[in-house]
């Protein structure tokens, strides 16, 4: 989750009104739900409770099923006692999910109202996995799931704010299954630069040290020299054996040969080409890539390389991934995810300081949408 401290954010001003905003429209809202949640904890106290005696009774026939060597018996009052278990905790869950939705619903708007041009989305509007794909900032993307989502509107031009889970597809002995990649917020906004290409800015910060990169450079780069070797033995050896007219030597040799090929025709065929700016501090932070040195020198000038800079500090500790394709800009901030959480069911939501956390939150993704100046013709 994303941690911010006070004194890093929400200028005087903005905390003042804030806060005048909160004692007169949001508290009573948050009053109105702690009927509702004490309601939902007694609820979750009366399943738990039944749960827990009828637990107590398939787990004591059980024990005594095992003193009296029916273990039959036993393993079918086992497989019981865990789908019963499951399903009490399914239930659980489907409360406090129940909460957590209703508790939102009613007050997220009424936040988005102090901000004036904010649209949360009550049916979920995830960024769409399309232009995830297509912006290339994560590989092999075919699931996503979506928390939140919430429409700015500047003008004529609409900045989409989801905060996203995505996974890529991979197989394993078991068949195919999702890995996730990516749990934050990604912004999706049209660009006001006009480009055909495509600019992928990935954050490397958070890799590893410089010793450690090192190390792993100097791993690969002797990976590589001893492919080389082998690589160019065996075109002698398929050279030979075509001159010696060693023919099965030769049919050997083919498939490494069409590999060579094949790695030959990826590396040629490669769409990007790494990007060097004049910025040093942006360099060693994020890896450029471009289909066109002059459109990545193009779009990321000076100045704009200088706001992305201090949204990276506004996310310290977090990798901010930026990619513009289409005359679109999408920006991902891998902060982990559960953000714009205003109420718990175990805690009371007359709380200031929780949904000024919140608040903070968000004030910090439109700070951003106000240093890329999307509205700037």
């Amino acid at each position: 989750m994303l941690k911010i401290k006070k004194k890093d954010c929400l200028p005087d001003e903005i905390e003042t009104r804030f806060e005048t905003y909160y004692y007169k429209n949001l508290e009573k809202f948050y009053a109105s739900l702690e009927p509702r949640r004490v309601q939902y904890i007694k609820n979750l106290k009366i399943i738990g409770s039944f749960g827990g005696f009828f637990g107590l009774i398939i787990l004591s026939l059980m024990q005594n099923a095992l003193e009296k060597g029916n273990y039959d018996f036993a393993r079918n009052v086992c497989l019981i006692l865990f789908i019963f278990g499951g399903i009490v905790c399914l239930v659980l869950f489907a409360f406090w999910q129940s909460y957590q939705k209703d508790a939102k619903f009613l007050v997220m708007d009424k936040i988005m109202e102090f901000f004036g041009n904010v649209e949360f989305c009550h049916q979920q509007q995830p960024v769409p996995l399309e232009d995830i794909q297509k912006s290339d900032l994560f590989t092999n993307i075919t699931k996503e799931i979506c928390d939140d989502s919430f429409l700015m509107h500047l003008g004529d031009k609409t900045v989409h704010i989801a905060e996203q889970k995505l996974f890529a597809s991979t197989y394993s002995f078991n068949g195919a299954c999702y890995i996730p990649v990516f749990h934050g917020v990604l912004l999706l906004a049209d660009f006001d630069k006009k480009f055909s290409g495509k600019i992928v800015a990935k954050d490397i910060s958070n890799i590893g040290s410089d010793l450690f990169r090192n190390i792993i450079i100097g791993i690969a780069f002797v990976i590589c020299c001893f492919v080389f070797v082998n690589i160019s033995s065996v075109i002698v050896a398929a050279c030979s054996a075509a001159l010696s007219g060693n023919f099965i030597d030769l049919w050997m040799s083919v498939p490494l040969l069409l590999l060579l090929l094949r790695l030959c025709y990826i590396m040629y065929s490669v769409k990007y080409k790494r990007v060097y700016l004049e910025n040093i501090e942006f360099s060693k932070i994020w890896k450029l890539d471009a289909t066109s040195q002059l459109e990545g020198r193009y779009i990321l000038t000076p100045a704009l390389m200088e706001r992305i800079l201090k949204i990276k500090k506004m996310f310290r500790g977090h990798r901010v991934h930026v990619a513009f394709f289409e005359n679109k800009l999408l920006m991902a901030i891998d902060c982990g995810g559960n953000m714009f959480k205003t109420s718990s069911l175990f805690s009371s939501d007359l709380n200031y300081k929780k949904v000024r956390n919140v608040m903070a939150q968000f004030y910090n993704i439109f700070e951003i949408i106000r240093l890329l100046k999307f509205m700037r013709k």
